[in-house]
This record gives structure tokens, C-alpha cells and sequence, in this order.
């Protein structure tokens, strides 16, 4: 899902210059007729340059997709080196319906997870901060172009965002300090999600810029990882214990 947004090519024309100059001197002394007292003609020299071929070759600039743009971000971390845990509670075991750089979807741009939860779920804030937004108002309708989130700034300047949440399903305020692991939602359905799921992505900065959003690992995640260290869509994963994990 895409989160709220408040927000050359260099052409090197390479010359290739062929030149090459062959001269030939051809002088030749006609003989002198016997009855002539004049001096023997002389035939002029002739100098031949050929003409000079430039080339010009333009260089192609192929522009890259939003796919291939997320994936060359997509460069994940070790787990255990994360300062994230997944967004739910600990033995709770989640879905990944759509993963990060999705190439036929909402994610397509995005590092983010959608992680497939019945409604009204728990949702935890998977590192600590101070919530600077929420959206609560929006009924309970998957059909909908508005959705509930909570964005949350920590204290790197990173923000984090949960969306899709339940009407009302806020239970925090703007400016509250959370901590990592304490409930902060409910999951929902709001915003054309097709069911209940909650949406959990990253981002540099505040306000959330579509394209600007890091490579997020959970240290607690019990599950198997992709090739790049993200998490798989389609595979499951267990929250543990940050204190076992």
C-alpha cells in the first residue's frame, strides 16, 4: 500500500575521428625532343588527402522501473544487528501476503510488509519512539481510498508506519513516547487492502516519502529469510521473546 505523501540523464557522445593523409610525390621529366630548345615540361606533384570521417556514437539510457529502483535498495542486515522486532506480540505467527518490491503491486517501490492479521489483532511498535501522527476516523471498509495508521518517530529520525488499522483502532496518541513492544493498534481493513492485514514499512524521514524507506530485519523473527535477508512473501513468522531471541 502506498503511505501517506505529503511531498540527468548525462548523454556522452564519444567522436571517433579516423584521419589519415598518404601522399604521393610523382614527378616525371618528360624527354627532351631533339629539335627543341626549350626545357623539358614538368609534370606538377599531386597530393591526395582523403577526407576526414567522424562518428558519432549516442549513448543509450535505459530508465530504470520502480521495481529495479527498490531492489537496489533492498540490502538487509543481520537480524541480530536489528533495532526492530516484528509488529506483533510474542507467539504470535503472521503471513507475509506481499513483500518488499512487489513487482505486480502496491509494494512495488516500497520495502515494505504486509503481514496478513484477522481483524483486530494486537499490533506492537516494533522499535521505541514518539507517535507524531494518527489516523483513527476511517470506517471499517476495505473498499475505501482512506485508511487508520500511526507513524512513529524514533530517535534516529526514522518513522515508522502502521496502516490498515481498524476503525478506532488507535491506542495511542499524538506525542505519547512508546516503547519497543508495548500495543500501540488494532489491525484492519481500511484502505482497499482486499482483507484484514496490517501494512509495516520504514521511512527516513517525516513526512513519509514514497521511494525513501530502508531495508527492515526483525530480531525476533523465527522464520526463513529470502536470498537479500528480507522477509519471504508467503512464508510465516513467529514473534519470539526479544529477551530469547
Amino acid at each position: 500500500m502506498n503511505p501517506p505523501i505529503r511531498a540527468v540523464a548525462t548523454f556522452c557522445a564519444i567522436a571517433i575521428t579516423a584521419c589519415s593523409t598518404a601522399v604521393t610525390d610523382l614527378e616525371t621529366t618528360l624527354p627532351v625532343a631533339a629539335t627543341s630548345a626549350d626545357p623539358p615540361a614538368t609534370q606538377p606533384i599531386v597530393t591526395e588527402t582523403p577526407a576526414t570521417t567522424t562518428t558519432s556514437i549516442p549513448a543509450t539510457t535505459a530508465k530504470r522501473t520502480d521495481h529495479e529502483r527498490c531492489l537496489a535498495r533492498a540490502e538487509f542486515g543481520h537480524p541480530a544487528e536489528s533495532q526492530y522486532v516484528l509488529p506483533y506480540p510474542p507467539g504470535d505467527v503472521w503471513t507475509i501476503i506481499q513483500s518488499y518490491c512487489h513487482d505486480d503491486g502496491s509494494h512495488e517501490n516500497q520495502l515494505a510488509y504486509d503481514f496478513a492479521m484477522p481483524l483486530g489483532s494486537t499490533v506492537v511498535a516494533a522499535r521505541s519512539g514518539k507517535v507524531i501522527e494518527v489516523k483513527k476516523d476511517v470506517p471499517d471498509d476495505e473498499h475505501s481510498r482512506h485508511l487508520n495508521y500511526i507513524l512513529i518517530r524514533h530517535d534516529d529520525n526514522t518513522v515508522g508506519f502502521y496502516a490498515h488499522l481498524q476503525h478506532d483502532g488507535s491506542l495511542v496518541e499524538v506525542d505519547d513516547i512508546v516503547s519497543q513492544g508495548q500495543e500501540i493498534g488494532l489491525s484492519g481493513a481500511t484502505g482497499r487492502t482486499g482483507g484484514p492485514v496490517l501494512h509495516f514499512g520504514v521511512y527516513f524521514s517525516y513526512p513519509t516519502i514514497e521511494g525513501r524507506d530502508l531495508p527492515i530485519v526483525f530480531s525476533n523473527a523465527e522464520g526463513q529469510l529470502d536470498s537479500n535477508g528480507g522477509l519471504r512473501e508467503g512464508s510465516s513468522y513467529r514473534a519470539l521473546d526479544p529477551d530469547s531471541s
